[in-house]
């Protein structure tokens, strides 16, 4: 039978035998002598985004109309859109949660890889850095040499027979390494992990008391990988790098985000939305991209202008993601920016593609 296995694992979760725990309920109650008011998603929306008033002219410009920048989630059957309020994070939650202060870090986020250079040779480092970086608007720092791993990572075969490093001891060494300025410190490896107890593998396992996280990319596209282990030609060896680090931007991105407080989006299209579910690069089904509710906590967090990051990331995304290319031009268009033009968001959009 296969081997069974785990997500992202965080330590502060290990001791519950039900797995990943529901996020406690916003318990924000709202008087209104409309209940319909409650049953318009829209509105919850900008219950979850919250007041700006007093806010800079940049980001309400940025903020101000959700329904032109945003786009509703499907409903889940037998849910109702309060009840997907209630599961998401608002901002206020956010200010409260975040476990640093905006300009009390360094604003780097640490990348570290761990292993021999050959096991990190499926992913495009440098690629995944620079969307990394553009998208979180946190420089990110590689460290220049590699971790190297030794007997304390306590080495075993897997189930299926692969070889298998302790999740929680790479962990525990990351930590003791790290830089308590940076906003969080990540470890990738292309060697599969395993975690304490329960699971046979996990792709990645965080301690956001600590704010560091470990994450492996050796489950990801198990079926490629086989079929080029079959029949490999570089055309087929390129294109499965290109497509893994595609997906692991989402998943950096993705994670890097929770260790600095920020939690999942129940309302809107979103990179914080759940996971779909099913094998690990099911994540690559996730938009890279951001709902208004998250972009003023990431903006709250980095201090950005959420307006030059606007300009900025049609650019970098249009080689990889030519679908969120097209949702940043639309968004470009909503916010008004002056360098817009409705020709440039016609060329952005794929072919097929639909819109005004």
């Amino acid at each position: 039978s296969a081997a069974a296995g785990g997500g992202v694992l965080d330590l502060a979760d290990a001791a519950s035998d039900e797995g990943t725990p529901i996020p406690a309920l916003d318990r924000l109650h709202i008087w209104s002598s409309d209940a319909t008011d409650l049953e318009d998603p829209w509105n919850l929306v900008r219950l979850a985004l919250g007041s700006l008033a007093g806010e800079s002219w940049r980001i309400k410009k940025a903020l101000a109309c959700p329904e032109e920048m945003g786009r509703l989630r499907p409903l889940p059957e037998g849910t109702t859109w309060w009840e997907q309020y209630q599961r998401t994070q608002n901002y206020d939650t956010f200010r409260s949660a975040i476990p640093f202060r905006p300009n009390t870090t360094s604003g780097c986020l640490v990348f570290v890889l761990l292993g021999d250079e050959d096991a990190n040779l499926g992913l495009l480092a440098d690629e995944v850095i620079a969307l990394v970086e553009a998208f979180l608007c946190f420089r990110v720092v590689q460290r220049p040499e590699p971790m190297a791993v030794g007997a304390w990572a306590q080495e075993r075969q897997s189930a299926d027979g692969r070889p298998q490093l302790g999740a929680h001891f790479l962990l525990s060494h990351l930590e003791g390494s790290a830089d308590n300025r940076s906003v969080c410190t990540i470890g990738i490896t292309g060697t599969d992990i395993y975690p304490p107890r329960k699971f046979d593998y996990v792709t990645g396992m965080t301690d956001s008391a600590h704010r560091v996280g470990l994450f492996s990319f050796a489950r990801y596209y198990e079926k490629r990988r086989k079929t080029l282990k079959d029949g490999y030609t570089k055309q087929a060896d390129a294109e499965l790098k290109r497509v893994l680090s595609m997906c692991f931007v989402k998943v950096l991105c993705r994670e890097s985000m929770k260790l600095a407080g920020m939690r999942e989006c129940h309302l809107l299209c979103c990179l914080m939305n759940p996971f779909p579910g099913g094998a690990p690069e099911a994540v690559a089904d996730l938009p890279l991209e951001l709902c208004c509710v998250c972009l003023r906590k990431l903006q709250f967090a980095t201090q950005v202008d959420l307006l030059d990051r606007f300009a900025r990331l049609p650019s970098l995304l249009t080689a990889w993601y030519p679908e969120e290319t097209a949702q940043a031009w639309e968004r470009i268009r909503s916010a008004g920016l002056p360098t817009c033009t409705v020709t440039a968001v016609q060329h952005a959009r794929p072919p097929g593609s639909s819109g005004t």
